[in-house]
């Protein structure tokens, strides 16, 4: 079974490549900072990486399309369990308002006539905003529907909306004026693999490069 094979793989190859889905939010900074660390401690692991949304990605992880998810989770909403996965918690990622830079905003009651990026309908990203603004009392109007995170970034900075980005996006060096949330939210980052290949000591590599990684850029910042 996998589990067997993920034993031998650790034992006998010099080389292996895993597989990663990973969200579009995840891959710069944090994938290029754990792939660095990676390359230096574990040279005999390549690895690919697919940018795609969660839900596509655990769907096929479990169909063994993909060796490991990095997923995300936002507050007071959860993603259903399954006996076959294992979840890692990588970290907590705090996310803010962004706005333009000439904008003196400071909460979302700040932006409720100002147009929005956000990501497609159906994303966990894209429910969660939604949310906060209906909470603070008004609709968004989204005028931008992009995966991208860099995107919004640039839409915000030049000008044509504002949004709620976590902190990976924009903690380092953002060309947009960030505004803390009331409640500090974070989003939690999990890496999520087979059960049957909880053995494997190359995804045990890959998760702790992740994690480490995740503390580190969060210290520097």
């Amino acid at each position: 079974d996998e589990a067997v094979r993920a034993a031998l793989v650790a034992d006998h190859a010099e080389h292996i490549t895993l597989r990663v889905a990973a969200i579009h939010t995840s891959i710069h900074p944090l994938v290029s900072a754990a792939l660095a660390a990676l390359r230096g401690a574990e040279p005999g692991i390549d690895v690919t990486v697919t940018a795609t949304a969660p839900e596509h990605g655990l769907t096929e992880l479990r169909a063994r399309g993909f060796d490991l998810v990095i997923a995300e989770q936002y507050p007071g909403a959860t993603r259903g369990y399954s006996p076959d996965l294992e979840r890692d918690v990588l970290g907590l990622d705090p996310i803010a308002l962004a706005v333009p830079p000439h904008l003196a905003a400071s909460s979302l009651a700040d932006v409720r006539a100002m147009p929005w990026v956000m990501e497609p309908e159906g994303t966990a990203s894209r429910q969660w905003a939604t949310q906060q603004c209906r909470a603070a009392g008004f609709e968004p109007e989204v005028v931008f529907e992009v995966a991208d995170p860099q995107i919004h970034m640039q839409l915000i900075a030049d000008g044509h909306a504002v949004g709620l980005l976590p902190g990976l996006v924009w903690s380092r060096g953002a060309p947009v004026r960030v505004a803390p949330l009331s409640d500090s939210p974070c989003r939690e980052l999990f890496a999520a693999t087979r059960a049957a290949s909880a053995g494997s000591v190359p995804l045990a590599a890959l998760r702790r490069a992740l994690r480490e990684s995740l503390l580190a850029l969060q210290q520097t910042d």
